[in-house]
């Protein structure tokens, strides 16, 4: 451990000498930037505010892989913005595989094919968007999808149930750049390392109850039907805006339409549970940042 004393610097300013080992090892000049962060009380000094622009990229031969679909969504949450695959001989029941699940990935894109290999690239520089944004946006898009089964509108519901899955796709893609990344964390107002698991918990509970009212989208529903999943997209909003602490369960729960009755509960069970990952978050703000 290294010690230096504070220096003050003109009226606003202080300053601290750098060890001459450090200032070598990691290979530092006059008038390069250093990043400083605060951290439980403490201070960290980084050589780098791990912004870089991420070139990262990768090639693998198609039949090297078991899942392609999985593959290219694990490349895309782990921020690879070029993926190049390989094919020892065209597969055209591949090519749809890979063209059916970019759709659901925000951003990816085919940039390069032909008889050899397909090249697909993130296109966008900067994502502009935070995680709260993301829930304030797949909130609303759940209330969209309830109101297109109302209408019978079932083709909008399809889309819309696709750009919560691409919105769940990206909250992942950024939770997993803000474990390693403090500035874009701090961005996002994730202090604790442990809150991006929680939001990550948070963001698939968000996902499977639009997958549950997708599932139920041609039964016929009764107005009882419909008011109740009003009541849980209601909480849902209360729950996450934080102005409520518990969520309210319902003391009749009953649909006569046996498959709607089990997403119900179904529904209701994600929501408890997501009460518990609200308040962990908001626990951990409190007592350890």
């Amino acid at each position: 451990m290294e010690h230096r004393k504070i220096q003050v610097v003109g009226n606003r300013s202080y300053s601290i000498s750098l060890p001459k080992k450090w200032v070598i090892a990691n290979n530092l000049k006059e008038k390069d930037l250093l990043f400083l962060e605060e951290i439980n009380n403490k201070i960290l000094v980084k050589t780098s505010d791990n912004l870089t622009k991420n070139d990262s990229k990768i090639s693998v031969r198609v039949n090297d892989i078991d899942d392609v679909g999985g593959f290219i969504i694990f490349c895309y949450v782990k921020s690879i913005n070029n993926i190049k695959l390989i094919f020892k001989k065209f597969d055209t029941a591949k090519r749809r595989e890979i063209i059916s699940i970019i759709k659901f990935l925000e951003g990816y894109e085919i940039t390069n094919e032909n008889e050899k290999e397909i090249e697909i690239s993130f296109l966008f520089k900067n994502i502009n968007i935070d995680i709260n944004t993301i829930i304030k946006r797949m909130k609303s898009l759940l209330i969209m999808m309830l109101d297109s089964i109302k209408e019978k509108d079932f083709k909008s519901t399809e889309e819309i149930e696709q750009n919560i899955d691409s919105l769940y796709h990206l909250s992942r893609r950024i939770l997993f750049k803000c474990s390693k990344n403090s500035i874009l964390s701090m961005e996002n107002n994730i202090k604790n390392g442990e809150d991006i698991f929680f939001y990550l918990t948070i963001f698939r509970r968000i996902e499977k109850i639009a997958d549950h009212i997708f599932k139920i989208r041609n039964e016929n529903f009764s107005e009882n039907d419909f008011k109740l999943l009003d009541n849980f997209l209601s909480e849902i909003d209360l729950l996450l805006s934080g102005k409520r602490k518990n969520f309210q369960k319902e003391i009749v729960l009953k649909s006569k339409n046996k498959l709607i009755q089990k997403k119900l509960v179904k529904i209701e069970n994600v929501l408890e549970d997501m009460v518990h990952d609200v308040n962990f978050i908001k626990l951990n703000k409190k007592f350890f940042n």
